[in-house]
């Protein structure tokens, strides 16, 4: 129980540069080390291959704890879950950069807004809109657009 307890809070409270909070590694060690000496020392009685029998449960069992761990923080890496303690997205100072912050929110669910909801919800004008929704929408398609906020080329 101290193994798996450890695992989930070095999950829970690895920080973005990978540093994890000492009392998760505390359990981890302790509970490893006290699995292994307990089951080593019950198997001794018939050995050393008794001693290396009675010490396998425990061995595999930290490798199958570490390897779901493991998974776990890879598979929330690839749907891109930030970690628990990167804080709460940016607030928006004006209405053009909330709508930006809506519209990136919405294309990733699938359902982008259109033009004229960002108009109602944010009280944009129709050019500061389309600004928004090209710049928005040319990151998303790999192309580097000019701030929302800046002018438009005019042609």
């Amino acid at each position: 129980m101290l193994i798996v307890v450890g695992e989930l809070m070095l999950l829970h409270e690895a920080d973005q540069h990978g540093n994890r909070f000492w009392l998760g590694w505390v359990l981890v060690s302790s509970g490893i080390a006290a699995t292994m000496a307990a089951n080593l020392a019950y198997g001794a009685r018939y050995g050393i291959t008794g001693a290396l029998i009675w010490g396998w449960p425990a061995y595999s069992f930290v490798l199958v704890a570490a390897g779901m761990i493991s998974v776990m923080k890879r598979a929330a890496r690839r749907q891109g879950i930030p970690p628990p303690d990167a804080g709460p997205p940016p607030v928006p100072t004006d209405a053009q950069n909330a709508a930006l912050i809506a519209l990136k929110a919405t294309l990733a669910a699938g359902n982008p807004l259109s033009g004229r909801q960002l108009e109602t919800r944010f009280g944009l004008t129709r050019a500061e809109a389309t600004r928004v929704r090209q710049s928005v929408l040319a990151s998303a398609n790999g192309q580097h657009p000019e701030d929302p906020g800046e002018a438009a080329p005019e042609n």
